[in-house]
């Protein structure tokens, strides 16, 4: 039957002594197992347990370890390149979501251009239909005043005096 150390002990037998953890081995007589055991210092292995580092199987215990190690670095350096095509990919998406945006914004600049050119030349027109507008009304009154008779002393318009009957014609 094999034993766990789980409190400090010594082999009386060889005067070695083991720490919590360790496989005591050689395995002890009965009447020695069963003191050490009353006594809280070993517990029973199963037969079906993996051998501990410092039995007699260490050898298959490197052995099984190394296995696992391979096995543990197979699967972490499948999860690593799994990771690695999703950043991969990532960074491809981000990239021409940038590119996307950046497309946007110059479009946005080049409307921004377009309405600040638009409301400049709004502002010129509006300036120039202003400066129209006031020189049609002052041309307006120019017209009005022009076609009003110009007054007699007398107060009454002066009508032209002009001959209204056909002249002779001397042959």
């Amino acid at each position: 039957m094999r034993y766990l150390v789980i409190s400090s002990c010594q082999d009386v037998r060889t005067a070695k002594e083991f720490e919590p953890g360790d496989e005591f081995l050689p395995e002890p007589d009965v009447d020695q197992a069963v003191r050490l055991k009353n006594a809280g210092c070993l517990r029973e292995i199963p037969d079906d347990a993996p051998a501990l580092p410092g039995s007699n199987d260490s050898a298959q215990v490197i052995a099984d370890l190394r296995a696992k190690l391979g096995e543990n670095a197979s699967k972490a350096e499948g999860e690593y390149n799994a990771l690695n095509a999703r950043l991969t990919e990532a960074t491809k998406a981000n990239d021409d979501l940038a590119s996307r945006c950046q497309g946007e914004l110059d479009k946005r600049e080049a409307m921004q251009r377009e309405l600040a050119d638009a409301r400049t030349e709004h502002e010129r027109l509006t300036t120039l239909n202003t400066g129209l507008t006031a020189r049609v009304a002052e041309l307006e009154e120019q017209l009005a005043a022009a076609a009003k008779p110009a007054p007699t002393s007398s107060g009454e318009s002066q009508v032209d005096a002009a001959a209204t009957k056909p002249s002779k014609a001397k042959n």
